[in-house]
């Protein structure tokens, strides 16, 4: 993939495993993967988003801050954006499926932990109601196993 050659050669390895760098990546990844429609909406395109996601996931490799800058990147985005209907739903599940956000990690942007990443954090958290339902659900029944 050229994206990992130039991301090397121009950001380093350290440059790389940056907040800051993974937000502006992932927000980047947003831009080509949401498609404007011709009614003022947007759609999001799997085939793109199933291309950039192994790039992403290199990249934030399981780094729970990182994770994070993902889903900030994603309600500024989304918020950017006006809510578009089912484009938030749609790259959350494939996040989420591909394992690039863990639980945890949603679990921890539902209470959004920073307040300066508040804009559009409601409108979004309303948007995920079912899908963070079934997390809540889920983490608590492995918590009582366990």
């Amino acid at each position: 993939m050229e994206c990992k050659c130039w991301i090397t050669a121009s950001i380093g390895q350290e440059g790389s495993k940056k907040p800051k760098f993974i937000r502006i990546l992932f927000a980047s990844v947003l831009e080509t993967v949401i498609e404007p429609l011709e009614n003022s909406s947007y759609k999001a395109n799997r085939l793109k988003l199933d291309y950039f996601l192994p790039l992403i996931a290199r990249y934030v490799n399981k780094d729970q801050e990182l994770e994070l800058q993902c889903l900030y990147a994603l309600t500024a985005f989304n918020y950017k954006l006006e809510n578009p209907r089912g484009v938030l739903s749609m790259i959350v599940d494939k996040l989420y499926e591909s394992r690039v956000v863990s639980d945890k990690v949603f679990l921890a942007w539902l209470s959004c932990p920073d307040k300066a990443e508040m804009l559009g954090h409601g409108c979004a958290v309303l948007a995920l109601t079912s899908f963070l339902v079934q997390l809540k659900e889920g983490h608590e029944e492995s918590s009582e196993k366990a």
